[in-house]
């Protein structure tokens, strides 16, 4: 984990630092203003030369870390469960594949596509649907760490793909949910 960063001797009230990023304080103004004072203070150290301010990000960085704060919490929920959890019945996904495969969503999961929702199956893996055209989903089985994708296509046909969750298994299923979810039109 990374240490605070308190590097200015600003009053405590107008540092941002590392400690209230983590604790949701994630709006693009405060990352801004704290990658502003952390550049300032670097040219203080190191002198004007290296770098100027356009060399920072400039992009608004809030979505991005929005949707991975909704999906830690959604699988921190789901972390929960027992097994029992539907009507008596129903089996707790394996606790260190759930990890494995929240990480993974968590780091990586693309800035362009919409949250999913993502639910619990009684048979311990996991759920995944989209609100966008022709309702994608994707199951994930924890036990085998295969990914099987799903959606009806535009012109009434099924396009299902099956995916190997091992790196290389992520990256083409990020690329494929990449082209096969679309918003819906207004």
């Amino acid at each position: 984990m990374l240490a605070p960063v308190s590097i200015n001797p600003a009053p405590a009230s107008s540092r941002v630092g590392y400690p209230a990023l983590k604790k949701n304080a994630y709006s693009s103004s405060a990352i801004s203003a704290e990658v502003l004072r952390l550049a300032d203070y670097a040219k203080k150290l190191i002198g004007d030369s290296v770098y100027s301010s356009s060399d920072l990000p400039q992009e608004d960085v809030s979505v991005d870390v929005d949707k991975k704060n909704t999906i830690s919490a959604r699988f921190d929920e789901i972390a929960k469960i027992q097994d029992g959890w539907f009507e008596g019945g129903g089996l707790a996904p394996d606790a260190d594949k759930l990890t494995l495969v929240s990480e993974k969503l968590i780091a990586d999961y693309p800035s362009k596509l919409p949250i999913p929702q993502i639910a619990p199956k009684q048979d311990g893996n996991l759920l995944l649907e989209w609100k966008a055209e022709g309702d994608p989903s994707l199951d994930i089985d924890l036990t085998a760490l295969q990914a099987s994708f799903h959606v009806f296509g535009a012109n009434g046909e099924d396009v299902e793909h099956d995916f190997n969750l091992d790196t290389v298994g992520w990256e083409s299923l990020f690329a494929f949910l990449g082209d096969n979810i679309k918003a819906h039109q207004a």
